[in-house]
């Protein structure tokens, strides 16, 4: 096993556990047998509430063991998300369910409750009227978000914000 309970991990696309195991009687190949009702999770990131006697993962979606029973193997994660240690201050990328898109915020505080909107950030987005506020130190407003990672650098020739510092990105012949 290579991975723990509480940690995050993302599952591999269809298409890429088909071409790394093939297809057998309609499903994935892989250990164990990846059944196509569980193509819903492809692609998605979800945080492991337990392993199984047989070394599986079972997986918990908003906020509640919601996976009618599928155990996932090693084969059908692509990798671990990374944790996420934010600072105040911090631009991120946040969201309230898998499926919406991301939206960058400041960073404010990680709520300590139970609450699963636990990443408490400043209102509006980036170069917003709430982001001017904050750094004047003046009041603002906040929300919660569910979901929260760090915004992972471009490389498409253009500038890129990383810790509050503005790089313009070249790229190579």
């Amino acid at each position: 096993m290579k991975y723990k309970v509480g940690d995050t991990v993302l599952i591999k696309e269809l298409d890429e556990m088909l071409i790394e195991f093939g297809d057998h009687a309609g499903g994935i190949d892989c250990f164990p047998w990846f059944n196509p009702r569980m193509e819903k999770y492809c692609g998605k990131e979800y945080k492991i509430l337990s392993i199984n006697n047989n070394g599986f993962y079972n997986l918990v979606i908003n906020g509640i063991d919601d996976f009618e029973n599928w155990s996932f193997s090693d084969d059908m994660i692509k990798c671990k998300v990374e944790d996420d240690d934010f600072k105040e201050g911090e631009m991120i990328e946040v969201r309230d369910h898998n499926s919406n898109p991301w939206e960058r915020r400041i960073f404010f505080a990680e709520s300590t409750s139970d609450n699963p909107y636990k990443y408490v950030c400043i209102d509006g987005g980036l170069g917003s009227y709430y982001e001017k506020e904050y750094k004047n130190m003046e009041s603002y407003g906040l929300t919660s978000w569910k979901y929260a990672r760090k915004i992972k650098p471009s490389c498409d020739g253009k500038e890129v914000e990383i810790e509050g510092r503005t790089y313009t990105l070249k790229l190579k012949d």
